[in-house]
């Protein structure tokens, strides 16, 4: 074997790492598919809450979220036992009006759906809901949706 490596085989040696590196590169980008904002100052996220006791400290958590990245895209799919909140005339536990708080966070972009399986189960009707509240048949699958779809971040509350 000489000290001289043949010209072909380090070129298939570049040209395999090279191939490498883009199938890499690719697959990053695909990751970030889906519509999705990746802006710094901006993203999509999918609150999801089914506990009528995180409705407080998420309405908190919305307002802080939008105060340090005010672009953000948020959706609040409520579900299950968090689904009074959305429900005129329901108040939190030191009487906060819910209606108004869900109102302020809907004037800065959020936007709020209800399960419609969880109004059948709840009798709720759309007329019994704030101003502006989408309704999704099942918010588990609009977390799906939204997640695959629209490329939103999940969190849960």
């Amino acid at each position: 074997m000489t000290a001289e490596t043949p010209p072909n085989r380090s070129r298939r040696g570049l040209l395999g790492r090279l191939a490498s590196w883009a199938v890499i590169a690719g697959g990053a980008g695909v990751a970030h598919a889906g519509g999705a904002s990746r802006s710094p100052q901006g993203e999509r996220v999918a609150y999801h809450i089914d506990d009528l006791e995180q409705a407080i400290p998420m309405i908190r958590n919305l307002s802080n979220h939008l105060d340090a990245r005010p672009a953000s895209t948020i959706t609040v799919v409520a579900i299950s036992k968090a689904l009074p909140m959305l429900v005129s005339g329901t108040e939190g536990p030191n009487g906060n009006d819910y209606e108004a708080l869900v109102n302020d966070l809907q004037r800065r972009g959020v936007l709020f759906k209800a399960c419609g399986n969880t109004m059948e189960a709840y009798q709720i009707s759309a007329e019994d809901l704030h101003w502006d509240v989408a309704i999704v048949p099942s918010g588990m699958a609009e977390l799906a949706r939204l997640q695959a779809e629209d490329g939103c971040a999940y969190l849960k509350v």
